[in-house]
């Protein structure tokens, strides 16, 4: 059989292990003075736009081939937008979403 030890704590050892009592610290505040910035006032002309105007059909070398391939494709598309990365938007997406993006007006549009 085994024998089981009783264990015993010490009398003065419960005391010792209690951490002391933390005060929280308090940072002197200092009042900055507040300055008023008025707004700017927005421009009345809004940021243009990149925009390639009515292409004839035989300039078409100064567009990509991509859109060139795109707009031949598509002739039912008056004008669209097309930014670096290939993405094509609708010619009346919001500018904001198309800031990078130039409107290509379709030289092949028929209505």
């Amino acid at each position: 059989m085994v024998k089981k030890k009783a264990k015993e704590a010490p009398e003065n050892v419960a005391s010792e292990n209690v951490a002391p009592e933390i005060e929280p610290a308090e940072a002197p505040v200092a009042e900055a003075p507040v300055e008023v910035i008025p707004a700017a006032e927005p421009d009345e002309a809004p940021a243009p736009v990149n925009e390639i105007p009515n292409v004839p059909a035989a300039d078409l070398s100064i567009l990509p081939v991509q859109a060139v391939d795109y707009l031949k494709r598509h002739p039912e598309v008056d004008a669209l937008y097309i930014d670096k990365f290939g993405g094509m938007f609708p010619k009346d997406t919001l500018k904001v979403f198309v800031k990078d993006a130039i409107l290509y007006n379709n030289p092949y549009f028929k209505l």
